[in-house]
């Protein structure tokens, strides 16, 4: 089964209309996630403003280091969801 290792990739983008600092937790650096399992993504936000509890639904999806969309996951509601489990497209 192909591997995502997530040192390589942008584990977590979210399509925001404006900028808010996303500091992901988990996956940690060179984690592996393995194609057809499950995988966990956990996030705060940095601090910054605008903080995550003013947004609501946002859209999310797993990217390459250069930004090129690998799995689109389904919309999240950041402002009371800090944690995602999605399956690696294998």
């Amino acid at each position: 089964m192909p591997t995502f290792v997530l040192s390589t990739i942008v584990a977590l983008c979210f399509a925001l209309h404006v900028y808010a600092g996303i500091f992901v937790i988990t996956p940690a650096v060179d984690s592996v996630c393995y194609g057809g399992q499950p995988c966990e993504v956990r996030w705060l936000d940095d601090g910054s403003i605008p903080l995550l509890n003013a947004f609501g639904l946002s859209e999310v999806g797993v990217y390459t280091g250069n930004q090129q969309l690998v799995q689109r996951l389904p919309p999240v509601d950041v402002s009371d969801t800090h944690t995602l489990e999605f399956t690696v497209m294998p």
